[in-house]
């Protein structure tokens, strides 16, 4: 498989996009990496690390065009997030995000996802992914608490550009990073 650089911890946060991967066919006929009615590209992304060591790389060369024309869907709500993030405040992800995170871990496929992790990943190989994933499936204040501090110490595997998880606004970024995904999160509100 090639996708971008992720390490399995990030994508407890992030799926990938589908057409940006090259998946063997027979890794893809294997029935356990599947993640029962959630979102294909995210489930083999993970499973790749799951079940397959060296499952997925980083390729440098494009192997994939994607032509952008101003009618396109994509790019038309990419603008406006853009422009809905030059209005608002920079606080927003921080307090409203807290509030989506909870609300999230309410919902079906959140469980479904984050349990399917947690079964499937062995401690031995993936120890921070295993007890992310544990903890994303609490609800108590501790266990939280306890994965914020785990974002902040490990901010340069899992946020998604390393030049902002640098220095003190890195560590505040890091620590708050469940907030930040969670903020605009939609991806377990959708029926699978």
């Amino acid at each position: 498989m090639s996708v971008h650089n992720y390490a399995p911890e990030a994508l407890l946060f992030a799926g990938i996009a589908g057409h940006t991967m090259l998946v063997r066919r027979e890794f893809l006929q294997r029935e356990e990496i599947w993640v029962d009615k959630f979102f294909y590209d995210w489930s083999i992304a993970v499973s790749a690390y799951l079940y397959d060591h060296r499952g997925i790389v980083k390729i440098d060369e494009p192997l994939n065009w994607h032509r952008s024309h101003e009618n396109e869907a994509a790019l038309k709500q990419n603008l406006d997030l853009f422009l809905q993030s030059k209005k608002k405040p920079t606080y927003q992800p921080y307090l409203y995000g807290f509030r989506n995170y909870r609300r999230l871990q309410q919902k079906p496929n959140w469980k479904r996802f984050y349990t399917f992790v947690r079964e499937h990943s062995d401690p031995s190989l993936y120890p921070l992914l295993h007890q992310m994933a544990t903890l994303m499936l609490k609800n108590d204040v501790i266990s939280l608490l306890k994965l914020c501090r785990l974002c902040m110490k490990h901010r340069q595997t899992i946020y998604p550009v390393k030049e902002k998880a640098q220095g003190i606004r890195g560590m505040i970024r890091g620590f708050f990073y469940p907030f930040i995904f969670s903020y605009r999160c939609s991806t377990f509100d959708l029926k699978q």
